[in-house]
């Protein structure tokens, strides 16, 4: 991608679409890569490209928006990431509608900002009302949907609810690996999160089996320091060390 870019550069002067989609990527590598920073300021120039280019709405300046509100996001900066996607958001319902996939993916966005900002319960509502409409535009079995489901009872554990989470979550966990095998990537992050509603309910045992099959597969996909492999590993030494319920 790289090497990509910095071939467009030398062909194309100033804003263009192909360098402005190139940078696009990159900063979604970035975002895979946990590097918040670097991907923030590619999709800062991947947005400041956008607007030149477009003087009205588009949903390519949109998922521009989007990129940098979630780098924002993480960031800690809730006030700008909110600006950027009120702005996206707008966008896309109205150039795509209300249950497209990318208005969806940015109001999935919006919900894991209410939930940063402390508003739980509106950000549950607004995943019930993704939940609802990519359920009925892609179906109960699409990947979104299950997406959309996992996190969902991840919130409910962030918010302490851990008896509304497990059944949330023991469904997705299902359909997950149902789908996709116990060795991806996705099925591990679903175990991940159905064992720390495990772990709320004092289900030790339960939720250790679901870190020990977790743990070794983010590991060989996302190296040994991603957060979400510290993750696994910080709870599974709390299970360990549990001589009785919490």
């Amino acid at each position: 991608k790289r090497q990509a870019l910095a071939v467009q550069r030398r062909i194309f002067e100033g804003a263009n679409t192909d360098v402005a989609g190139t940078l696009n990527n990159l900063a979604g590598m970035a975002v895979e890569q946990r590097d918040f920073s670097r991907a923030r300021r590619i999709s800062e120039e991947a947005l400041a490209m956008y607007r030149e280019l477009y003087e009205g709405d588009h949903p390519a300046l949109a998922r521009a928006l989007q990129a940098v509100a979630r780098c924002a996001l993480q960031q800690g900066e809730t006030e700008l990431a909110s600006a950027h996607l009120d702005e996206a958001y707008r966008m896309n319902a109205s150039l795509l509608g209300e249950s497209h996939r990318n208005t969806t993916r940015t109001l999935t966005v919006i919900a894991r900002l209410q939930l940063a900002r402390g508003e739980g319960d509106l950000a549950l509502t607004t995943l019930d009302s993704v939940l609802a409409r990519r359920g009925r535009v892609l179906g109960e079995d699409h990947p979104d949907t299950e997406e959309t489901r996992r996190l969902q009872g991840d919130f409910l554990v962030d918010l302490g609810r851990y008896e509304e989470a497990l059944p949330v979550l023991q469904r997705a966990t299902r359909e997950t690996i149902a789908r996709l095998g116990d060795e991806h990537y996705i099925s591990a992050q679903t175990l991940l999160a159905r064992a720390r509603a495990l772990l709320g309910l004092d289900r030790v045992e339960e939720a250790r089996a679901d870190l020990s099959r977790a743990e070794p597969v983010l590991e060989e996909t996302f190296g040994d320091s991603d957060e979400r492999v510290l993750r696994a590993r910080e709870l599974l030494a709390k299970t360990a060390t549990a001589s009785s319920p919490r």
